[in-house]
């Protein structure tokens, strides 16, 4: 609907004689529409459900875990969740401001977009069920790594002060007064102003996108990720940064790359860094971290998808 709806206004704007404009502006304009409108509902039902859960059973019944198996039950909920990496941020910043230990949480994001049932189904139907295999363990396995390095190191002292000093959103007695229509307006209020605190980080990520999406060739990727290149998995994360895609949707694009004889651990990579790290995510994060740990949370991220992209080369 959102890229009909983008093709109807750029035919309406006469853009068709520029081709490469063309396809940047219905990326961009199909693309905003559909993240902002994405994490406006998120927002707000992650509001609702603060309304309803008990974080503080949560809270405790991870805290009580031993301390890996806390990390890997946030990989694994992570996995389980069918979001891409914009839409797992709403339950991502519920977590650190509901006083979940922020390793677990980090554990939670980095899996999140990387695993869904859809992206399983087709990995499995285009590469086999061993490299689905693969792919899972080494996804949960990223997170969980990541979750308890990230909090041994303390690196939760680098989330802005707007984290650090949140607050319930409401207290017991509000929760209690508000009837069951008022806390859907309440929720989605509160998802609304929430998503315009980060609309301009949004916006940028996405103009970012959108220019490499309708200016750099198609067979510009494949050409510089070739088989014959040593420095191959590391270009492709470099490359897959400024796209967005959730994992099912970047996977027909994997499969192009390898029916054109890119490696198997390769594309993996660069499917990974194009749903697990996305200009987006980033400038929607700045709004939870501060810039070192934006840049150790990628950084770390990448390097990792790099190793893993290696060992699948070496396995497959």
């Amino acid at each position: 609907m959102f890229h009909k709806f983008a093709v109807w206004l750029a035919n309406a704007l006469n853009l068709g004689d520029m081709p490469r404009f063309y396809d940047a502006f219905v990326f961009f304009v199909d693309d905003t529409i559909k993240i902002l409108l994405l994490l406006t509902i998120m927002m707000g039902v992650m509001t609702f459900l603060r309304l309803h859960l008990p974080m503080k059973k949560i809270e405790k019944f991870i805290k009580g875990k031993f301390f890996v198996f806390s990390h890997f039950l946030g990989a694994v909920f992570g996995a389980i969740t069918p979001f891409c990496s914009c839409s797992s941020l709403p339950l991502f910043f519920t977590f650190l401001t509901s006083g979940i230990p922020s390793g677990v949480a980090f554990s939670f994001l980095i899996t999140s977009p990387l695993v869904n049932e859809v992206a399983l189904v087709l990995i499995w139907g285009f590469f086999g069920f061993k490299f689905m295999i693969f792919w899972l363990i080494t996804a949960i396995l990223l997170g969980t790594f990541l979750g308890i390095i990230f909090e041994i190191l303390g690196l939760e002292k680098y989330l802005t002060a707007d984290i650090k000093n949140a607050k319930k959103i409401t207290t017991k007695n509000e929760i209690a007064q508000k009837a069951f229509f008022e806390k859907i307006v309440f929720s989605f209020k509160k998802g609304i102003k929430l998503t315009k605190n980060v609309f301009l980080y949004v916006v940028i990520g996405i103009f970012v996108g959108s220019l490499i999406h309708g200016f750099v060739p198609e067979n510009y990727f494949a050409e510089k990720i070739s088989a014959d290149n040593l420095f191959a998995v590391p270009i492709a994360v470099i490359l897959a940064v400024p796209l967005y895609a959730n994992a099912s949707g970047v996977i027909p694009i994997v499969q192009s790359l390898v029916a054109k004889g890119i490696p198997l651990g390769t594309a993996l990579a660069f499917m990974m860094a194009t749903v697990g790290l996305s200009f987006p995510e980033a400038m929607i994060l700045k709004k939870a971290m501060n810039w070192k740990l934006l840049a150790i949370f990628f950084s770390s991220v990448a390097i990792c998808i790099v190793l893993i992209g290696y060992l699948a080369n070496l396995l497959f």
